[in-house]
């Protein structure tokens, strides 16, 4: 007989909906599986866990002759009982429409969460919430892990020009909205990089390992850092240099300073320069 069961914890009073063609079939897999603590349902696990598999009993609340009206029995309980607080259930769905989708055939596809539920699903696996806090992985682990990295198909390969391209394409000049860029800010103010890391960088970027090692600039590039540069200060007031160079010697700021700010066209928003603005003389 095919029948609509309900699974009641009688500790707290809260209980699960399901049907199946085997009551006794299904019963044992639900308790199989919170014995184990891996059961899908983490409301009924938690409760399971909580007062014991004595506080749980299995009924059957209807049953249904016609197979083929058992899901859309189920479907009319659901409606009425999925959102209330007592209710194990969570998918509102007899049929589990979103099993095996994926992409846009899904309804939360392209959805963009709210900073609140991000922020609490952050929390939630933050420290030592996180599954993984405090653990380390074995020796045996950690061989498995490098054997089959060894194996990697994409080990050791590179992008080719046209990837490179394509990609590079795809990168320039792609906007960032400024929630964007106030977080990347937010998230490298105040990080130090120790004297190793620092001595490290300046290493590699010495000798052969500077890009422009034993290149020479065109003359393309040497018309454009000997044009005069307009700086124009937070009251106004504008001033005249007839080069880069000459502009970062008077107000000591670092190319990569000078350079994001004639692209960008708008004032610096940080640094001892904070409200100046640049640009090119005309």
């Amino acid at each position: 007989m095919h029948v609509i069961y309900q699974i009641t914890c009688t500790a707290n009073g809260k209980f699960y909906i399901g049907s199946t063609v085997n009551k006794a079939q299904r019963w044992k897999k639900h308790r199989g599986d919170l014995r184990k603590g891996i059961h899908k349902n983490r409301n009924m696990q938690a409760s399971w866990s909580k007062y014991g598999e004595d506080a749980f009993v299995f009924v059957v609340v209807e049953e249904v002759a016609d197979p083929v009206q058992l899901m859309a029995a189920e479907q009319r309980r659901l409606d009425v009982c999925v959102g209330d607080p007592q209710c194990f259930n969570h998918n509102k769905f007899a049929d589990a429409p979103m099993r095996g989708l994926s992409g846009p055939d899904t309804p939360n596809y392209g959805r963009h969460w709210p900073p609140e539920v991000r922020a609490k699903i952050s929390a939630s696996l933050s420290g030592e919430k996180h599954p993984n806090w405090g653990k380390e992985a074995s020796p045996e682990v950690r061989a498995a892990l490098a054997k089959a990295n060894e194996t990697n198909p994409w080990r050791g390969a590179e992008h080719t020009p046209e990837a490179k391209a394509k990609i590079g394409e795809a990168g320039r000049g792609r906007p960032q909205s400024l929630q964007t860029r106030a977080k990347r800010s937010a998230t490298l103010q105040g990080h130090e990089v120790s004297t190793l890391t620092r001595l490290k960088i300046s290493q590699s970027l010495q000798g052969e390992g500077n890009f422009w090692y034993g290149k020479k600039r065109g003359a393309e590039f040497s018309a454009k850092v000997s044009r005069p540069i307009v700086a124009t200060n937070p009251a106004g007031l504008e001033f005249t240099y007839p080069s880069i160079t000459r502009l970062r010697e008077v107000l000591d700021m670092t190319p990569t300073t000078i350079n994001r700010a004639l692209k960008a066209g708008e004032p610096l928003t940080r640094g001892p320069r904070s409200g100046w603005s640049f640009r090119y003389a005309t």
